[in-house]
């Protein structure tokens, strides 16, 4: 039995016949219809009826559809099935990170999806959720002076991200009996509403790296979270004072 090899890289089809002891040269088809019904027309005229198909994207699915219509036996190569499952896998690790995310308040289904769209749902690209925060736009800059700093504004970042994490945040500060609606009547107090939600979408990415990192659900209890950079902040700033208060008492 005569058998066909076709490789589909993008926009050509390779193919190639062995029938049992020799090869023939390799012939090159578009991937448009009428070439892919050529190429169905060529493999009938030399009494093939076994394809085999390699492919390292979705460029091989009209393919199918057509040689299929015209009841050619079809084969997928191993890489390719290799590579399918891999995209299968890749689709449910991306659902189960979109269903933990909405568990978290103020996150809808269409915000976990771009949240996943945007980071890939792989935290370990980023070494803390200060990194994280940072690579998002919602973290202070570190513009400090003599122990003083210049400003609170936000560094640069993703701002499509940013975008979906400061509408999320206005969600949850309306989370009636949800932390975020508790620490954002606090910080209205004493901030303009604008920072104030910047401030809980921050608290919010942290929890959003936990979760994707530990393919966990959000745990609604309150819980104590620690920002590494703010943490190493407070250090310097204590380490300043004891300093200080050394040289008073010399």
């Amino acid at each position: 039995m005569k058998t066909s090899g076709l490789d589909v890289p993008k926009d050509s089809i390779f193919c190639a016949i062995y029938d049992g002891k020799s090869s023939s040269g390799v012939k090159e088809f578009t991937t448009t219809t009428v070439s892919i019904r050529s190429l169905g027309d060529y493999l009938r005229s030399e009494k093939v009826q076994r394809v085999a198909m390699e492919s390292t994207s979705t460029y091989w699915v009209p393919i199918r559809d057509i040689l299929y219509e015209m009841e050619f036996e079809l084969k997928l190569s191993a890489s390719y099935q290799a590579a399918a499952g891999q995209k299968d896998r890749f689709q449910r690790r991306s659902m189960d990170n979109i269903d933990n995310l909405t568990t978290l308040p103020g996150v809808s289904l269409i915000s976990a999806m771009i949240i996943v769209s945007e980071t890939g749902g792989d935290m370990s690209v980023f070494e803390n959720s200060g990194k994280f925060t940072g690579w998002t736009g919602v973290r202070p800059r570190n513009d400090e002076s003599a122990g003083k700093f210049k400003s609170t504004a936000t560094t640069k970042g993703n701002k499509h991200l940013r975008a979906i994490i400061v509408q999320v945040a206005r969600a949850a500060s309306r989370s009636k009996r949800s932390y975020f609606m508790d620490k954002f009547q606090k910080l209205a107090m004493r901030k303009p509403r604008k920072k104030g939600l910047v401030a809980i979408g921050r608290k919010m990415l942290v929890i959003i790296w936990h979760i994707l990192s530990e393919k966990t659900q959000y745990d609604p209890h309150p819980v104590h979270i620690y920002d590494p950079v703010k943490v190493e902040h407070k250090i310097k700033y204590h380490e300043r004072e004891i300093e200080r208060a050394k040289k008073l008492i010399a």
